[in-house]
Formats: C-alpha cells, sequence, structure tokens
C-alpha cells in the first residue's frame, strides 16, 4: 500500500512543503462542566433567600435605630423641659424681694397673707424639682440643691429686710 497524500496546513496561495506533513491528532473533548451562575439580587430565582434576608436584616436594624433616636431625642426634650421649669421656680424665688418691696402698703395684713402663700407654692415647686432632678440626674441634682440653698441664704436675708 502506498501511503495516502495527508492534508497540507500550508496558508492558502503558499507552496505545499514536499513530503509528508504530521497532523496533529486532536483528542475528543469531553463537555464543558456546566457553570450555574447565581442569580441577579432581586430576581425570583431560589438563590434570592440571602437577599431578602438581608434586606429585612437592614430594615430591622434601621426602625431599632431610628426608634432609640427618636426616644432619646424625647427624653433629652423631657429632661431640658424640667431643668427650665425648675430653673422658673428658682427665678420666681429669687424675684421674692422685690415683690416684697413692692407690695401694697394700704392693705398690710392681706398682702402679707398673698406673699406668705406665693413662697410657700414657690418653696413647694423648688421642692419638688429638686427631688425629681436627684431622680433624673444624680449630678445635675447635687448641682441644683447646692444653687437653691445658695439662694435661700442670701434671698432669705433680703425678704427680712425689704
Amino acid at each position: 500500500m502506498s501511503p495516502t497524500p495527508t492534508p497540507s496546513l500550508a496558508a492558502p496561495g503558499s507552496t505545499p512543503a514536499s513530503g509528508p506533513v504530521a497532523v496533529p491528532s486532536v483528542a475528543t473533548a469531553s463537555p464543558a462542566p456546566e457553570v450555574q451562575l447565581s442569580p441577579a439580587p432581586g430576581s425570583t430565582a431560589g438563590g434570592a433567600f440571602p437577599w431578602v434576608l438581608l434586606d429585612a436584616i437592614v430594615t430591622a436594624w434601621l426602625a431599632v435605630w431610628t426608634a432609640r433616636r427618636k426616644s432619646r431625642e424625647e427624653q433629652r426634650a423631657r429632661q431640658r423641659t424640667l431643668f427650665a421649669e425648675a430653673y422658673e421656680a428658682y427665678a420666681l424665688y429669687k424675684e421674692m424681694p422685690y415683690a416684697i418691696r413692692r407690695r401694697r402698703h394700704d392693705d398690710l395684713p392681706g398682702e402679707r397673707v398673698r406673699l406668705s402663700e406665693t413662697i410657700q407654692e414657690i418653696q413647694g415647686k423648688i421642692s419638688f424639682y429638686k427631688a425629681w432632678i436627684v431622680a433624673e440626674l444624680t449630678t445635675v441634682g447635687a448641682a441644683y440643691s447646692l444653687l437653691v440653698a445658695e439662694l435661700r441664704k442670701v434671698a432669705s436675708g433680703a425678704m427680712r429686710e425689704a
């Protein structure tokens, strides 16, 4: 048997080489493995569960954070109101010597009763706020107690003089 000519692998337009040409053997390749791509976020495929879970966790965290922030803001507003009202009671007591000096002189017994009731009411407010502030914040309560003690020393003397 004579050798069969093998096709040339030369480029078109070129002259074939003389003699037998070796042809590389082509092995049959196995099929490529199937690659599974993960579904896009938000798709309805089975891989969406982690995204839904992550979304639920983030949403819950934001809701808790927002609620805590709102609670802190409400607490601060409540404390600001408390401190302002406590200072108002302090200021009212501080003004009492001036009220005594400006009393009506035509009805001294009636004015004495009115002023002592006013002082008693203010002292009640001061005691109330002093207890409330100590329960709220002990350091601020201690400072308010010192402020009121100093005020009573000064204002009591001024009220006696008036």
